[in-house]
């Protein structure tokens, strides 16, 4: 997963893309994009997307960044990787 402010998340799968062709597993988060969405919000949305067991590698563009730091809480889940 590619998680950043604006979208250099889909710029970074798009050119993964060109590269190695589709890549069907790997999923984009793009914050503050629209204004009235909350990253909170988006982020649990997504993770929840995946069971628990699944294995989770979260990349983010800034470290301590307010979109890595919304990640970070859930390091404890097993399988998750920031």
């Amino acid at each position: 997963m590619f998680a950043s402010h604006g979208s250099f998340a889909n710029g970074l799968l798009n050119s993964v893309e060109l590269i190695l062709g589709k890549q069907p597993d790997i999923h984009t988060l793009c914050a503050y994009v629209e204004e009235e969405v909350d990253l909170t919000q988006q982020v649990e949305a997504l993770v929840a997307r995946f069971p628990a067991q699944d294995e989770l590698i979260v990349i983010t563009d800034i470290f301590a960044g307010s979109v890595n730091n919304e990640f970070v809480r859930f390091l404890s889940r097993p399988h998750f990787h920031l």
